[in-house]
């Protein structure tokens, strides 16, 4: 039992976001595989799905804008939608994170 509650807290969820398609940066390369995604590590399943929720709401509104700054070129409004719309939450043991 012991070992089985040590093995379940080793497990991180993730809300991951699709990539910008390289060849044409208003697209978003959703079919990319899941480990190249962006992702960032949440404390658990439930907090990731209502992070996500949050997520496609806020994307599916015309006036979400996307932040400024970092060293890659700022996405526009429609790309920023679109990825926000692309998220969703993956375990850390997810055997497609190992694809690449």
């Amino acid at each position: 039992m012991l070992r089985h509650s040590a093995a379940l807290a080793l497990v991180v969820w993730y809300l991951t976001s699709p990539l910008v398609d390289k060849n044409n940066p208003h697209v978003i390369d959703a079919n990319a595989p899941l480990a190249t995604w962006v992702r960032i590590a949440l404390p658990d399943k439930e907090f990731c799905e209502s992070a996500v929720k949050t997520l496609r709401t806020d994307g599916a509104n015309p006036s979400t804008q996307s932040p400024k700054g970092g060293n890659s070129r700022t996405l526009t409004s429609s790309e920023f939608r679109k990825k926000l719309l692309g998220a969703q939450c993956i375990a850390s043991d997810d055997p497609r994170l190992k694809e690449k």
